[in-house]
């Protein structure tokens, strides 16, 4: 919706990605992973059966790609295609760099989730928990991409004969990788508090 009802069309192909990454993409993932559970009672009942936390994890991961994926692939194409005289590989690669940036969030979200739980039966308290949730990966992303460009870690200014558009994709590359890896860290610290829960 941000990129169908902006007033200046996009005018490269690397827009799309930049404007849905900085928000919609963080925002779509956060409210999907959304909080742990809705009690105690349901966490102790995965940590009684066997391996019960790490298939809860797993399950957990598995919904952020059967749903968020596919949604942010789906808007991404279709606002790259608004792009005049577009080409089928850079409809392509905003796909796919979409789909790598929400696997990433949904580690970086659920990872968060799990080492802040909110365990509350009241679907306003989960709500809220999500929503602090979200703003933590908004303000992350708008950090990465302020902390690139003041340090001059941009890939165009590393590689100068790079083309511009090229030079944006392997950006959004490497954040990418940043949050995959603060994801996995978080994932791993959260996995560990939530078998140590009493």
């Amino acid at each position: 919706m941000i990129s169908v009802f902006l007033s200046d069309p996009f005018s490269d192909p690397a827009d799309p990605l930049i404007i849905l990454s900085l928000m919609a993409i963080p925002l779509l993932t956060a409210f999907v992973v959304g909080t742990v559970g809705r009690g105690k009672t349901t966490l102790f009942l995965y940590r009684k059966s066997p391996h019960g936390v790490r298939r809860f994890v797993k399950a957990r991961l598995l919904q952020v790609l059967l749903v968020s994926v596919p949604v942010a692939a789906t808007v991404m194409a279709a606002s790259t295609m608004l792009v005049p005289h577009v080409t089928v590989p850079s409809i392509l690669i905003n796909v796919a760099l979409a789909s790598l940036r929400t696997v990433a969030f949904g580690v970086f979200l659920f990872g968060l989730a799990l080492l802040i739980p909110i365990f509350a039966e009241g679907s306003r308290e989960r709500a809220f928990g999500a929503i602090i949730n979200a703003q933590i990966a908004l303000f992350s992303t708008i950090g990465l991409e302020i902390g690139f460009s003041r340090l001059g870690l941009n890939v165009k200014r590393m590689f100068p004969g790079l083309e511009t558009i090229a030079g944006l994709w392997l950006d959004h590359l490497v954040q990418t990788v940043i949050v995959s890896l603060a994801g996995i860290v978080l994932l791993y610290l959260g996995k560990r508090k939530l078998d140590r829960i009493e």
